[in-house]
């Protein structure tokens, strides 16, 4: 009498083990991805506060309100009630960028500049900043070679309408 083996139970245990090999593999590929995206959002976070810190700082009056390049404590362009201030913006685009980011407080590098209602740059504004460039002003493009870049927009008023200030902060 012949007796036939059965291969049931063998398949299904191969089956489970190929399986759970694929299982873990999933759950080593889900845990290593999540941990190398925790970091860039940490440094995005800091250069985010700092564009939002560097905006407030920027539309005030500055320290002392009536700043020139040699009183010059806290960099601000406005005249205190939004309007921004011709003079205190291009005094402070003339400043050598060490300065600016003195009398900003910086920790990251920042790049500034001025748009219109139709998203062009406001010409009598020279953009303030270090390593960046206007590439096109209508509508404007930007140029900056950065691994982290964080964009901050504020309002401000510039000849009676409101302009979107721009600063780029970027480490």
């Amino acid at each position: 009498m012949v007796k036939l083996v059965s291969t049931k139970g063998q398949l299904w245990s191969i089956d489970f083990m190929v399986g759970s090999v694929l299982f873990v593999l999933m759950v080593i590929a889900f845990f290593n991805q999540i941990s190398t995206d925790q970091a860039p959002p940490i440094i995005s976070a800091d250069l985010l506060r700092e564009g939002i810190d560097v905006s407030g700082l920027f539309l005030t009056t500055g320290q002392p309100s009536d700043w020139n390049g040699s009183s010059l404590q806290l960099l601000g362009v406005t005249d205190g009630e939004y309007r921004i201030s011709y003079s205190k913006w291009n005094s402070a685009a003339t400043m050598n960028y060490s300065a600016v980011r003195s009398a900003l407080r910086l920790q990251y590098n920042v790049f500034i500049f001025a748009e219109d209602n139709d998203g062009c740059q406001v010409m009598d504004l020279t953009p303030i900043g270090d390593g960046g460039t206007i590439t096109q002003t209508c509508p404007v493009e930007v140029d900056i070679t950065a691994s982290n870049l964080v964009p901050v927009r504020r309002i401000g008023i510039c000849n009676g309408s409101a302009t979107k200030i721009i600063i780029y902060s970027w480490n």
